[in-house]
């Protein structure tokens, strides 16, 4: 029996050769947004809300505010800059001190980005729900521009001449992260390390025709408006390969039981 025998030093450089050039790629796709003649300020975030950072919390981290002018915060996330409100950054000082705040928009992580790890895209059960950290890495940092984004700032006072809103809409979802479906597996009964069609957290519960399985979820306030809808996503966990149609679902939407 003859084997084959590969030198340990030729596998170490291919994979030295190859790791390098990863690192070259997402070095000039992934991360080129970062200057890397500015300093950055990383934080996170979890909830989503209105957010506020003051001087001192900068002048605490040691960043030198003496040099800063307010137009030239930035905030990013996910490699694009996210639009900010600085206060009192058209004032003629041009310091950012202690009546000075910036304020912007953050949120948790989403699964959005996941589903470039599906094979296909389309895959991916909840975009809404992330497979590995729901925290939000923001970067704040600044450059020598006086025309960075901002949120537009509206002083009208004179509500009357605006019409009422008859409604809003308002979206709700339902995540879980009871069972962690591993996917579709192949032909072999085992399953790929990409991931595949309906590989995410899922709820997990045994229902059939007789024991339908419901899950409580309150619209609250409802007021006249458009048809609201909603999209459920289902996931299978079992597969009888002797049937073509062994998993068939259907939905119902209607009051919560009273209890009595």
């Amino acid at each position: 029996m003859s084997k084959l025998y590969v030198p340990f030093f030729y596998l170490f450089f291919l994979f030295s050769q190859l790791l390098s050039q990863e690192v070259s790629a997402q070095q000039t796709t992934t991360n080129n947004w970062i200057n890397y003649n500015q300093k950055y300020f990383k934080f996170d975030i979890i909830t989503e809300g209105i957010y506020r950072i003051n001087p001192i919390l900068l002048s605490n981290a040691g960043i030198d505010l003496s040099i800063i002018h307010p137009k030239n915060f930035q905030i990013f996330l996910h490699g694009k800059e996210i639009p900010i409100y600085v206060e009192n950054e058209n004032d003629t000082d041009g310091v950012f001190n202690n009546l000075d705040f910036i304020e912007f928009y953050g949120n948790k992580n989403s699964g959005l980005e996941d589903s470039l790890m599906y094979l296909n895209p389309a895959d991916q059960p909840n975009p809404e729900y992330s497979l590995f950290n729901d925290t939000a890495t923001y970067f704040l940092t600044w450059n020598n521009s006086l025309n960075n984004v901002r949120i537009s700032e509206d002083n009208d006072t004179n509500y009357s001449q605006y019409s009422n809103a008859n409604y809003f809409l308002k979206r709700i979802y339902l995540n879980s992260n009871m069972v962690y479906n591993p996917g579709f597996p192949n032909s072999a009964g085992t399953y790929d390390p990409e991931y595949s069609a309906g590989e995410s957290f899922v709820f997990i519960t045994k229902f059939s025709p007789t024991t339908p399985f419901s899950i409580p979820h309150g619209t609250s306030n409802i007021y006249n408006g458009p048809q609201a809808y909603y999209t459920v996503h289902y996931v299978s966990l079992t597969d009888d390969a002797s049937s073509t149609a062994d998993n068939r679902f259907l939905t119902n939407i209607g009051p919560a039981a009273t209890a009595t």
